[in-house]
């Protein structure tokens, strides 16, 4: 699942939120066991464009 959500601040910056597979199964996960699948796998990636006041670097 994804939603464009807006990033607050000055600039208007504008995001892809993606959301993990809601059947909690790992495609690496060989055994089927949607238990324990999704149990500690959280993370977040962030990623900015460049500013316009440092000519184009981050």
């Amino acid at each position: 699942m994804t939603e464009t959500i807006l990033v607050p601040g000055g600039r208007d910056v504008r995001a892809t939120l993606d959301r993990a597979r809601g059947d909690g199964i790992d495609d690496a996960d060989e055994t089927g066991d949607t238990a324990d699948a999704a149990a500690g796998r959280d993370a977040v990636v962030i990623a900015c464009p460049p500013h316009p006041q440092q000519q184009g670097h981050r």
